[in-house]
């Protein structure tokens, strides 16, 4: 296994070797978990700019907003607080309510 991380690293250096100042969009780096499996489940079979769009209106919608990228924010967001935002909801009520219609 260390062989292969090491064969690994060498591969991207080599082709990447200014690695540090590579810049990775926000979805690289989201706030909390909750974004990166809402962006995962609307990635499915879509453009990926729908999924982007759907994570900034759950963003937008919770109150307070909740941060999309790792800024300045201390609070992380987990999975047990997304399943408290959403219970009760139905799949289109949670559509329409959190992802700006976005299906």
């Amino acid at each position: 296994m260390d062989k292969l991380v090491e064969n690994t690293l060498t591969a991207i250096q080599t082709h990447i070797p200014d690695l540090e100042n590579v810049y990775l969009p926000c979805e690289f780096h989201y706030h909390s978990l909750p974004l990166c499996v809402i962006d995962a489940v609307f990635s499915i079979g879509v453009r990926y700019r729908n999924a982007q769009n759907a994570v900034e209106s759950w963003c937008r919608a919770q109150r307070p907003a909740w941060p999309l990228c790792n800024a300045d924010a201390s609070t992380r967001y987990t999975i047990k607080d997304f399943l408290r935002v959403t219970d009760g909801y139905s799949g289109k009520a949670l559509t329409e309510k959190f992802f700006g219609g976005n299906t």
